[in-house]
């Protein structure tokens, strides 16, 4: 197994929206298919993979810099070089896994692994509408064991919605982080938005006007929608309402209070 890291220049961030780190997302599984563990940190990524996927990785780094530069109106250097170690054996194999999966919480980003949508966290215990790697054999004993440090504040696996009524609001986040995209995406025709109506119009009392104002759509669409309780629909239904399935909002991230003690700690002038 091969692990592979790769920063920013130096005192810079990846990514300072969720628009930015999701396209980054994109572009390293397209690179790297099936990791055991990918983990976009804001100035870092980390990938666990079986095979050598340096060459890949190394076009996904430039296709990055160029799309984020393009979007930014900037120029200039986006990465440091790509690096690799091989650990020998299944539990140094097993700690560089869970190594990448509590990073979020180890950097003071997240209270949990399963709140960072850019990790294969979610994946592997099985809490993934679209799993980019195998779910593990015993997601409740995985989630315990990677949870037991002092860094992550335990809560078992999601089982499904707790609230009596549930709000347009909270079905348009629990999409948008399951489908690892940003809010403002689920207004655009696509998969994402088709399942927020779907999930909408089955989990909600809201009206069609309702749901419609807040995918900006017609009600006439929303009617189209079908109210079935598919497999996809249990998902959202799932995680609805759990802080650490939040929805990912338009806006800068380095404005929040993590992010901060983020940059500071790492020295970070972006």
């Amino acid at each position: 197994m091969f692990h592979f890291a790769a920063s920013a220049t130096a005192h810079s961030l990846l990514f300072r929206t969720w628009e930015e780190g999701s396209q980054l997302w994109s572009l390293l599984l397209r690179a790297a298919p099936a990791p055991v563990a990918l983990c976009v940190m804001p100035d870092h990524v980390h990938v666990l993979h079986r095979r050598d996927v340096s060459r890949s990785l190394q076009v996904a780094m430039r296709s990055y810099a160029l799309w984020r530069n393009h979007h930014r109106s900037e120029v200039g250097a986006v990465w440091q070089p790509l690096s690799f170690t091989v650990p020998k054996g299944a539990l140094k194999q097993w700690r560089d896994e869970k190594y990448v999966h509590k990073n979020p919480c180890r950097a003071g980003l997240s209270d949990a692994p399963l709140r960072w949508p850019l990790c294969t966290y979610r994946d592997a215990v099985g809490v993934s509408l679209a799993p980019v790697r195998s779910r593990v054999p015993d997601p409740a004993r995985y989630h315990r064991e990677t949870c037991r440090d002092d860094h992550v504040r335990f809560r078992a696996l999601p089982a499904g919605a707790e609230a009596a009524v549930v709000a347009v609001e909270q079905v348009g986040d629990a999409v948008s982080s399951l489908c690892r995209a940003p809010v403002q995406h689920l207004r655009r025709r696509g998969p994402g938005r088709s399942l927020f109506l779907r999930s909408a119009r089955a989990l909600t009392d809201a009206s069609s006007a309702e749901i419609a104002a807040w995918a900006r759509v017609t009600p006439r669409q929303v009617q189209r929608s079908p109210a079935t309780f598919d497999a996809a629909v249990a998902h959202v239904n799932r995680v609805l309402g759990d802080p650490r399935f939040p929805g990912l909002h338009d806006g800068v991230l380095t404005l929040q209070p993590e992010w901060q003690q983020y940059l500071r700690r790492r020295r970070i002038r972006d």
